[in-house]
């Protein structure tokens, strides 16, 4: 799901941009961040044995705060989400739209 959503963030941005007024700049360096949280909770969590079903169960640690779970979660959601703009962005430029 997160990658779809990636693929017409591009449609996204373009509608936030009459209401926000960001450059492309800054943007970008949002994105590369959540991008790089997103890969360090992606290994720290250990989720790659998960989704390889080479654990079948996700363990949670209670012990940490709700709210810091939810930005590790939200940044790997971002992670994904990232990689399929990039990835519409690249077949795009191929296909030579722009």
């Amino acid at each position: 799901m997160n990658i779809h959503l990636g693929m017409h963030l591009r449609q996204i941005i373009n509608m936030l941009k009459k209401y926000i007024h960001l450059k492309n700049n800054v943007l970008k360096l949002v994105m590369i961040i959540i991008s790089f949280y997103g890969i360090y909770c992606f290994v720290q969590n250990n989720l790659i044995s998960y989704m390889f079903l080479m654990n079948e169960f996700v363990f949670f640690d209670f012990e940490k705060n709700i709210l810091i779970v939810l930005l590790e979660y939200l940044s790997m959601m971002g992670l994904w989400i990232n990689i399929g703009y990039f990835m519409t962005k690249k077949l795009l430029k191929v296909k030579g739209e722009k």
